[in-house]
């Protein structure tokens, strides 16, 4: 198809071809591809001067971008795209979901990595007020997802699960398969949270046969996460293995902070001779986190750290770095990692 529209010197069927092959790129974790080709859908856009095009082009290159593990860059081409059509007219994205709503959730993702968790539920909550108002069920599926991500990544035990089942009854109603098997993962680490380990770790497997493979690296950090609650270390290894292995084999290193502050998490509670191999995972995942510009990711690996630190004798070297990224926050601090935070600074005060 896309060499046909090539041949057929069509811009708008090149460029509807172009966006079905990044899609396609997208879903398959094929991120060096897609990102060539969101830059020749930017090409013929601009050749074009096509607003709309120009703007499904930049949110597709943000959403690449952001994949690869560079969040720098991100937000000024997705505000960028909404000035070029604030309405969103004429444009297309290529899960067919609302363009305007998909901005606002991704902007949202956006604030939550880069340190901004109240900004990102709001944000999360204008995309899914708009879908709503334009009754798209599939908008809104979309919305109330990245939603449920940003719940997740909050902590937010019992709104994750309200959003699950939301999500389950119009997934089922519209027959939309992906956000079902997406959706068992969070339901799983709800599991996990609330002590049903077992079904947890069984859930979050079942979530991860998904064909969407932009959810391995961080969907195995989640299951890592789930067995360690569960006491099975080793399983958590094998999980943290799997994300390496997919980071390493796509060039997916969105989550990768995530998989090495786990890797460290595993590695001493499997005993205190890991200790040393254990630091370095967490200083690792810190400055991944760091080059990523994700300020929630360095604070969740900074305090695996500190608390490895204060039970190896370095309490001060512990209050010091963990007090450096929690006084950089200014809002979210009824999150769970904040929380979290404050109450380890406060018994090493």
């Amino acid at each position: 198809m896309l060499e046909l529209a090539r041949e057929s010197g069509d811009d708008a069927a090149l460029s509807t071809a172009l966006s079905g092959v990044w899609m396609d790129h997208n879903v398959a974790a094929r991120h060096e591809e897609a990102d060539e080709v969101a830059r020749q859908m930017l090409e013929v856009a601009e050749r074009a001067k096509s607003p709309a095009w120009i703007a499904d082009a930049l949110c597709a290159q943000a959403w690449t971008q952001y994949h690869r593990g560079n969040c720098g860059g991100i937000l000024p081409k997705l505000k960028r795209a909404t000035e070029l059509c604030r309405d969103g007219a004429g444009r297309v994205t290529a899960d067919g979901s609302d363009p305007i709503a998909w901005s606002l959730s991704f902007e949202g993702r956006i604030a939550w990595v880069t340190g901004y968790p109240d900004r990102a539920l709001d944000l999360s909550e204008l995309a899914i007020k708009r879908s709503r108002e334009l009754s798209q069920p599939f908008s809104l599926a979309q919305s109330l997802h990245w939603s449920n991500v940003i719940r997740f990544w909050r902590g937010d035990v019992l709104e994750t699960q309200h959003l699950c089942e939301q999500i389950d009854a119009l997934s089922q109603e519209g027959g939309f398969v992906s956000f079902r098997g997406l959706t068992r993962i969070y339901e799983g680490w709800v599991a996990s949270m609330q002590g049903e380990h077992e079904r947890a770790i069984a859930m979050i497997r079942s979530g991860l046969e998904t064909p969407i493979r932009i959810m391995i690296t961080f969907g195995s950090a989640i299951l890592a996460d789930a067995c360690l609650r569960a006491g099975r270390y080793q399983d958590a290894m094998d999980a943290v293995a799997a994300g390496r292995e997919h980071t390493r084999s796509t060039g997916e290193h969105y989550a990768e902070s995530e998989i090495e502050r786990v890797a460290g998490d595993a590695l001493f509670l499997m005993g205190a001779d890991n200790a040393a191999e254990a630091e370095q995972c967490m200083r690792h995942a810190i400055a991944i986190a760091a080059e990523q510009g994700g300020k929630s990711w360095e604070l969740r690996a900074t305090t695996s750290l500190a608390r490895l630190l204060r039970d190896t004798n370095r309490r001060d070297e512990a209050r010091a770095i963990l007090a450096g990224i929690y006084n950089w926050f200014t809002e979210g601090f009824d999150t769970a990692d904040l929380k979290n935070a404050k109450a380890l600074l406060e018994e090493l005060a």
